[in-house]
């Protein structure tokens, strides 16, 4: 329960679904002005492929809160690979709350299922008992679907009570849709092979053969009766109509308020519950030939609308996620998603997307981290963002949007397998809106994923460049970046009372060091000197390791003659610090020659040939002095 509201969780695939769709519908009208609220999980895949992008959508499941969860409902058959719902069902259970299966038995559930099985022999039996027709050709789904299997021996055992061997060649695959069921159907035509009667398993299929059959100048229900089953409007906007069987949704609505209100209470809801499937006869088989009242105009009109609002939205939101990539950081992008427009609409990521340094599809987390970013609120009071949110709030404005009284769908966003986020959609309850679902989510992956690619390829070009700008060990510019700084430095103005000094420094007694202690302290005592002359108290500046311990500096001073000395100071104060700080069993000191030159007539290589000149003549006079 969150706060007042008891809490219906769907879950369920390809909302945009006709029968999906007209389910929701259903169930939404039955909570809709009650202390109910319907929240919505749902996958763009129906989990027929095993894809990294259906593995990454299914954890949309991981989301749901079963401490706000009063009732979990399952529309079973919404997807093909059955570890999917029984994984929610075990998940709920181990959380103490129920769970109601539609189109399928668990255990320890409420089980409605409807009887698919006894409605579609009655749409068989009226073909063949009323109608007196065993010249049947059954156009069955994929082989090996249990949902067509079942029909099929359906058809098997009312054809044999008549006398009539259902045998292969009666059967044909549409797999459940238009391409292989045109297929199946202009063999028959071609091979002259025609029934007096198509009965098909699913609309789908028996619109398809209808459209072929007439086609090819074929009457219907005249030379060939066609039956479908599943009740979609499609079927009763035929011409004729299609004679299929559909189910109360309803009464299943209904039913599922009624049980978990019993389970709200306290009640145990386990058990069967069957729901008829009841047989809508209508034109195709020639008993109800009467001309029906149907807008079918406005059918296609509503479907013609989608499709363009459909085409529109892609041509724009494919620019608008093109320029997205453009964006240089987290608040860039979160402004500029604004011009996406989705109305009621709340998108939150995991922190890692904004992370550049992370490599996509490798380095972020496999799920929805604890803390996350909102960052599109539209419908919402939320004015400031990204913001940061747990994820356990779900939306940073999560009452306003219960307040709406609409169903929640959340969604997962994904990238190469693993969720990134995840939408919550609670715009009004129409085709229009829920057709429009699985291109808002593509788009926000597309944009989502093309800003982390961009960002991360301009990280690592970044990381390349400095690989081969930068010196490893010292972090100072190795030979070529020194001197491509130095060409830009040259090339400003600058005022004429400023003069250049050019200084080489060079580590004593390395080889000592090395030797007696190891290189790894010998690398630690080169990297003292570049800190030390890193610390050089001068704004511009280039530094610089030309070789093993020799370390060159340019800089753009005032008064040089008198820098030349505290540059001195500067370097050796710092080493003086390490010395005494760094515990070492040996002293870190430099020999440096410095040299400055005004502007006029300054060539760096002549100065640094001239100052490398002065520190070696300084570092001779120091060994000089230890023997």
């Amino acid at each position: 329960m969150y706060k007042n509201y008891k809490v219906i969780a769907l879950c369920i695939s390809h909302i945009s679904d006709t029968r999906h769709y007209e389910f929701i519908n259903e169930l939404y009208n039955h909570v809709k002005g009650t202390d109910y609220r319907l929240f919505i999980y749902q996958t763009c895949s129906d989990m027929y492929w095993n894809t990294k992008t259906s593995n990454g959508e299914q954890q949309i499941f991981d989301l749901m809160d079963y401490s706000i969860i009063d009732t979990v409902v399952i529309w079973d058959e919404a997807f093909y690979d059955k570890r999917v719902p029984q994984a929610i069902c075990d998940k709920a259970h181990e959380n103490g709350v129920p769970v109601i299966c539609i189109g399928a038995s668990r255990e320890g559930c409420c089980n409605i299922n409807f009887e698919y099985v006894s409605g579609f022999e009655k749409i068989v039996r009226h073909i063949v008992e009323e109608h007196g027709i065993t010249d049947v050709f059954v156009l069955a789904g994929p082989k090996g679907n249990s949902y067509s299997d079942d029909r099929i021996e359906v058809c098997r055992k009312v054809l044999s009570e008549h006398g009539t061997v259902l045998t292969e060649d009666m059967i044909g695959y549409g797999d459940f849709w238009d391409v292989p069921t045109e297929r199946v159907i202009s063999g028959l035509i071609s091979g002259n092979r025609l029934p007096r009667a198509i009965v098909s398993i699913n609309d789908v299929m028996a619109i398809t053969a209808c459209n072929v059959l007439q086609r090819n100048g074929y009457k219907i229900p005249g030379d060939v009766i066609v039956t479908g089953f599943d009740g979609l409007d499609e079927a009763l906007c035929c011409t004729p109509s299609i004679t299929t069987c559909g189910c109360d949704l309803g009464a299943v609505s209904a039913c599922i308020i009624e049980h978990a209100s019993k389970a709200a209470a306290g009640e145990d809801i386990c058990g069967e519950i069957e729901v008829p499937y009841i047989p809508m006869i209508e034109g195709s088989c020639g008993c109800n030939n009467e001309n029906k009242i149907m807008n079918t105009g406005q059918l296609l009109k509503s479907h013609n609308d989608i499709f363009r609002l459909y085409r529109e939205n892609e041509h724009l939101m494919y620019e608008m996620s093109s320029e997205a990539i453009t964006c240089k950081n987290r608040h860039e992008f979160v402004e500029y998603l604004k011009n996406f427009n989705f109305e009621d609409t709340c998108i939150v990521v995991n922190t890692e997307c904004f992370d550049d340094s992370l490599e996509p599809g490798k380095a972020l987390s496999r799920g929805f981290g604890e803390d996350m970013y909102e960052i599109y609120a539209d419908g919402t009071n939320v004015k400031e963002l990204p913001l940061l949110i747990k994820r356990s709030d779900m939306f940073a404005d999560f009452d306003s949007i219960m307040q709406k009284d609409r169903p929640v769908v959340f969604v997962a966003l994904t990238y190469m397998g693993m969720p990134i986020g995840y939408t919550g959609f609670f715009f009004e309850v129409n085709t229009k809106n829920y057709c429009m679902v699985m291109q808002f989510v593509t788009l926000i992956n597309t944009t989502l994923s093309g800003y982390r690619n961009m960002r991360y390829l301009q990280y690592t070009a970044r990381a390349m460049e400095n690989m081969y700008k930068y010196d490893h060990l010292t972090g100072l510019y190795n030979r070529h970046a020194f001197y491509n700084e130095l060409q830009k430095m040259l090339a400003e103005q600058i005022a004429e009372d400023v003069e250049y000094m050019v200084a080489t420094i060079d580590l004593d007694g390395l080889k000592h060091i090395n030797d007696t202690y190891g290189h790894q302290e010998g690398d630690f005592a080169i990297s003292a000197v570049a800190q030390a002359v890193k610390s050089i108290p001068v704004r511009d500046k280039i530094l610089g390791r030309f070789g093993g311990d020799e370390m060159v500096v340019c800089l753009r001073v005032t008064d040089a003659g008198e820098k030349t000395g505290q540059l001195r100071a500067d370097i050796r104060s710092y080493l003086d610090y390490v010395n005494r700080t760094s515990d070492k069993p040996y002293k870190i000191s430099v020999s440096l020659g410095v040299v400055t030159h005004s502007v006029a007539g300054f060539d760096f290589d002549s100065q640094l040939k001239m100052s490398d000149s002065l520190m070696y003549t300084e570092k001779m006079n120091k060994k000089a002095v230890v023997r």
